[in-house]
């Protein structure tokens, strides 16, 4: 991570939250010797704040506002490159997520807006109240190093005369405070401090009068005095969190119904909406005009404080910044193989990875945050041997035969193709097989009486064709290295399983068609977005693909991709058809089975399977077409 953007919401209304956790991760970024730099969209418009009220923050998170890079002009970030961009915004809106999307990925914290589902990656930090599930959940991850000073005994009442912080953020719009410190005031036997806060429009004001309680503007660095308190007021934010870090007790009172749903959502403890419910908090803490400290109610809350820190494992180290340091993006602005630059709908997000729907090619792309535990780049005799054993029961080379037996049925549709172009010679083809593996195909084309050629990204694997099946391969990288392989020029190219891991599919396509013969074949085969698995859940699909897969595409729409890029298709074959695999009677069924009702019912789902077309993986054999071609069509 090299450059990072952030971007924050200052306006009226809004509080202080999501600028004071932005500017702190700028800093902290900088101490990383990471370039980021902060913007603030509203920032001295109609509903926004000040720039000096923007640096009263700043101070107020103890950091210099020469050291926070505030970008105040706009055009200046269409100017530099930047890795990520990071809005912590409540709710974007849509002209500045219009603007960002073309800057840079974006990853989106705490997003509750309309752009929710839009944006490239999610990071909830505080539970949001939404059916779009984020990349991330890491409420550990606050804003700044979590609280050092932690009470002894947590989540206890320590003090003779029990001492209760009540804060609502710096501007309390709600008025919940002054409310909730009046409520308590009825009592000398508590201490109370309300911070008002620095934006509140009265907090100038001595609103509450009574001996147990204190008013005033900030607490400065309030984290650190939480462990201080026996308990803490507040709204659902980062306070809220941060007590649980030190150790406090927490009741949340909502300012809006949203904060009430979203707490109780996350698991908090709260005491209702609005000055309602800030007026029952002396109901659940008082008999009369004792604090009650030992009550059921105290016992069950400090039982649900524990198990929230517990829940969002909350003693972790990290920091936002750290989050932030490790992200590795690769998020497309376009889809990666038609380069349609359409909206496109967000089907899934896991952890670390997001996919979309492109609606002009149909085809599933993967944008990555983090890398996969499984590079393509890494694959090694530990992946040939080992992990190919786990999922088909022999190591590559030990299923060697049947791995021959299925490339001459390949090989037969690609010799119909060849015959039909050109009959006088159909043999002494050249053919280069991107990612030969151990050279199974590349044997079986040797067979057909094609000169093959081998390339792959394996040390291992290119050595065992050249050493031992004695077949010219070579360690390469189709999609970024220009080896001799690459450089000549071949009647087929071939690639079983392997279009799926390219970064830049657009890319390969026009590098295999500068090096393939006019009329030569082109013949791959790729999991399938149309397949029985897809179509039962295409959710649970793209969860159970391999992290290193960044396309699936749509057997129905491959004609029309490919001939935007100069190939006929000549042939699609289903394959991958598995009976097991099928919604409600899959569970009953099973390829080894050895009841014959069982076998009976497997092949008739097996046949209705490849009747229907419904296969998970699928094969293309296309023909590139010369340029007079391509230009009549």
């Amino acid at each position: 991570m090299k450059s990072v953007l952030v971007i924050s919401s200052f306006e009226k209304g809004r509080g202080s939250g999501h600028l004071v956790r932005s500017c702190s991760l700028v800093f902290n970024l900088q101490n990383k010797l990471i370039n980021a730099q902060l913007y603030i969209p509203s920032l001295g418009t109609k509903c926004g704040r000040s720039l000096k009220e923007a640096q009263d923050i700043f101070e107020q998170c103890g950091i210099d506002p020469a050291a926070v890079n505030l970008i105040l002009d706009k055009d200046k970030i269409s100017k530099q490159e930047w890795n990520i961009v990071v809005t912590d915004m409540f709710r974007m809106e849509s002209g500045i997520f219009y603007f960002l999307k073309n800057i840079a990925p974006v990853l989106a914290i705490d997003e509750g807006g309309c752009f929710r589902s839009s944006a490239d990656f999610l990071l909830d930090i505080l539970p949001v109240y939404s059916n779009v599930q984020p990349n991330f959940l890491r409420c550990n991850l606050l804003q700044m190093p979590k609280p050092e000073n932690r009470k002894q005994k947590k989540f206890s009442v320590e003090n003779s005369k029990p001492k209760i912080l009540i804060s609502f953020g710096s501007e309390d719009t709600a008025d919940l405070g002054k409310t909730v410190a009046s409520a308590l005031a009825i009592c000398d036997q508590v201490d109370v401090t309300l911070v008002s806060g620095i934006l509140y429009d009265d907090a100038k004001k001595l609103t509450v009068n009574s001996n147990c309680v204190r008013q005033i503007l900030k607490i400065e660095n309030m984290r650190e005095h939480l462990a201080e308190y026996d308990l803490l007021i507040t709204h659902f934010g980062l306070s809220a969190f941060e007590a649980l870090c030190a150790g406090t007790l927490v009741i949340l009172v909502a300012p809006t119904r949203l904060h009430k749903k979203t707490a109780q959502m996350a698991g908090f403890f709260s005491a209702g909406f609005g000055k309602k419910g800030a007026l029952k908090i002396p109901r659940l803490l008082f008999n009369h005009t004792n604090f009650i400290g030992h009550t059921k109610f105290i016992e069950s809350l400090s039982k649900r404080c524990a198990e929230l820190e517990k829940k969002y494992n909350l003693e972790a180290q990290n920091t936002l910044a750290d989050f932030i340091q490790q992200l590795e993006p690769q998020s497309p602005s376009v889809c990666p193989v038609c380069g349609s630059t359409k909206e496109n709908k967000t089907i899934a997000r896991f952890s670390g990875r997001t996919y979309k729907l492109c609606e002009v090619c149909s085809m599933y792309y993967l944008l990555r945050i983090t890398p996969p535990d499984i590079e393509y780049s890494e694959y090694n005799e530990k992946y040939f041997f080992e992990n190919y054993k786990k999922q088909y029961g022999k190591t590559y080379l030990e299923d060697f035969a049947s791995l021959i037996a299925m490339a001459k049925k390949r090989l037969f549709h690609i010799h119909k193709i060849v015959e039909r172009s050109d009959a006088k010679n159909t043999s002494g083809k050249t053919l280069l097989d991107i990612g030969c593996a151990y050279g199974a195909f590349l044997s079986a084309a040797q067979e057909e009486g094609f000169i093959p050629h081998g390339a792959d990204i394996s040390d291992a694997a290119v050595a065992y064709v050249n050493g031992t099946l004695h077949i010219h391969a070579e360690k390469c990288d189709f999609e970024y290295e220009d080896t001799d392989a690459v450089r000549k020029f071949y009647d087929v190219i071939t690639l079983w399983y392997v279009v799926e891991h390219f970064q830049n599919l657009k890319a390969a396509l026009l590098k295999i068609k500068s090096i393939l013969q006019d009329g030569g074949v082109l013949a791959f085969s790729t999991p399938s977005a149309a397949g029985i698995s897809a179509r039962k859940s295409i959710k649970n699909f793209l969860k159970q693909s391999p992290e290193d897969h960044r396309t699936v595409l749509n057997p129905h729409k491959i004609k029309q991709l490919l001939k935007v890029f100069g190939f006929d298709v000549q042939k699609i074959v289903i394959t991958g058809h598995h009976p097991e695999r099928f919604p409600i009677i899959g569970k009953y069924l099973h390829p080894s089975t050895t009841k014959k009702t069982g076998k009976i019912l497997y092949r008739i789902i097996f046949l209705i399977s490849r009747f229907f077309r419904l296969g998970d993986t699928f094969e293309v054999y296309a023909v590139k077409q010369t340029d007079s071609e391509s230009k009549s069509t």
